[in-house]
């Protein structure tokens, strides 16, 4: 069936009929669309259906948006195949740059005259007014301080430029939900005092147990020496003031997170991650659809056939959960099960 617009109900994700959703997924890398896709987009759409995969976090480069012209027609595609499968895409404004990733210094750059980022979502937004499977964009990457900006300063610039960016888009297409991070995006910071003053706003968190063992965050620390009763009980004490608490009130989605086989326990922390974001009934899009360089390490959930699951794909997948069936499908299911003598049972909404 046809996917239909999301919305926002105070905390909460709804589809068309006013149900919760919790959509869960995984993220694609812009690398993966240029150098791994081609005629096996197909195939890795079916392997995600299968999954019972709901999201894909597709990234975007808007210097390739505005000067190849092949590849807006190419995000299409992957677009149009996720959605014929009941598959949402969350548009991922990753970068403005040819080659290479932007510098923390040219993010802020471009966010102090954010001409091109309000034109490049305004051509987005006109592009997919009618398709309601593109139903997020993801309107900046991680906000992190730079030179001249320390995070309070980063807030002030980095708030009104959100909303303005969110207001351009719901001006077009007042249905899209804008996933907006906050300065500092491993928490929720400014936002929690002064919440974006507009509908259909997702507030996005970035997390990784990699780096915050690199910064040496207790938990991190605790899950690391093997100390897990501990490591557990710390890790919910940071996250509920930095982000947990607030999404009980607020529409929270956990958009980049994962694990690498280098860590100590890592399989512990990501299975007590997974029951956390479960509790507080938290979607996200796990890092990422792509095979690691080597066996241990990095952030990849599949293998070289960019088909099978690896160690940590096989954690990820266990907390997928489906999203329901239209009412509408249903009852088509239930008339074509009536008609051929199959029994079908209705479940309740």
């Amino acid at each position: 069936m046809p996917l239909n617009w999301l919305h926002t109900v105070g905390k909460s994700i709804k589809d068309f009929y006013g149900r919760t959703l919790r959509p869960i997924g995984c993220e694609w890398q812009e690398p993966v669309w240029l150098n791994h896709l081609g005629s096996d987009l197909i195939q890795r759409a079916d392997r995600m259906k299968e999954l019972g995969v709901s999201i894909v976090r597709v990234s975007l480069n808007a210097w390739l948006w505005r000067n190849d012209p092949t590849y807006k027609p190419f995000i299409d595609q992957i677009v149009a195949e996720l959605g014929s499968r009941d598959i949402y895409t969350i548009l991922n404004f990753q970068k403005d740059k040819q080659f290479g990733a932007m510098t923390d210094a040219e993010e802020i750059a471009y966010l102090e005259n954010p001409t091109e980022l309000i034109n490049f979502w305004r051509d987005v937004a006109l592009r997919y007014i009618n398709t309601p499977s593109a139903c997020a964009y993801e309107i900046f990457p991680a906000v992190w301080p730079a030179s001249g900006y320390d995070m309070n300063t980063l807030q002030t610039l980095w708030h009104p430029v959100a909303l303005q960016v969110v207001n351009e888009i719901h001006s077009i297409n007042p249905n899209v939900l804008c996933f907006v991070p906050d300065a500092g995006p491993s928490i929720v910071r400014g936002f929690q005092t002064s919440p974006l003053p507009a509908p259909n706003v997702v507030y996005l968190i970035h997390r990784y147990y990699h780096y915050d063992l690199q910064a040496g965050l207790a938990y991190a620390v605790s899950y690391s020496t093997g100390d897990l009763e501990t490591a557990k009980r710390q890790m919910i004490n940071t996250f509920k003031p930095g982000f947990l608490d607030f999404s009980q009130s607020y529409p929270v989605f956990f958009i980049e997170f994962g694990a690498t086989m280098e860590n100590p326990n890592w399989n512990v922390q990501i299975e007590d991650l997974h029951n956390l974001l479960r509790d507080y009934g938290l979607g996200f899009t796990q890092h990422v659809w792509y095979p690691n360089p080597s066996e241990s390490y990095g952030f990849g959930m599949i293998m070289e056939d960019f088909l099978t699951l690896n160690l940590i794909g096989e954690i990820w997948s266990k907390y997928i959960v489906p999203m329901p069936t239209s009412p509408i499908e249903l009852l088509i299911r239930a008339a074509l099960s009536a008609a051929s003598g199959v029994g079908f049972i209705l479940i309740s909404l």
